[in-house]
């Protein structure tokens, strides 16, 4: 069974910790604005994720409350990034030390 917890669905912290750490296979990782903006709530899930700690979410929370030793991963689509040129490659590093500064904040 797969389970999804997301901030904006109402997912909670207390959620995270109710869940047996052995159930939990993989932690993915987004942020945004809150309140979501009307005006991007259509599209931001889909093409407009913001880097790990560059929005609102309680990420630092989460994750604290998350097994550690957890594959982690990134969800931050951006077209906005891709049209201004950014790279693919550019985006992953940029993701990459993103993700990093959050883990030492977390840790």
């Amino acid at each position: 069974m797969t389970r999804h917890l997301t901030h904006r669905a109402g997912g909670a912290v207390a959620d995270i910790a109710a869940i047996e750490p052995e159930l939990i296979r993989y932690v993915q990782l987004c942020d945004g604005p809150l309140p979501q903006p009307v005006a991007i709530a259509e599209t931001e899930a889909v093409c407009e994720r913001l880097y790990p700690g560059d929005g609102d979410f309680p990420l630092f929370d989460f994750l604290r409350a998350a097994p550690r030793d957890q594959t982690l991963g990134i969800e931050c689509p951006s077209l906005r990034r891709a049209r201004s040129g950014v790279s693919a490659a550019d985006q992953a590093k940029e993701a990459m030390a993103k993700l990093r500064r959050t883990m030492a904040e977390v840790n």
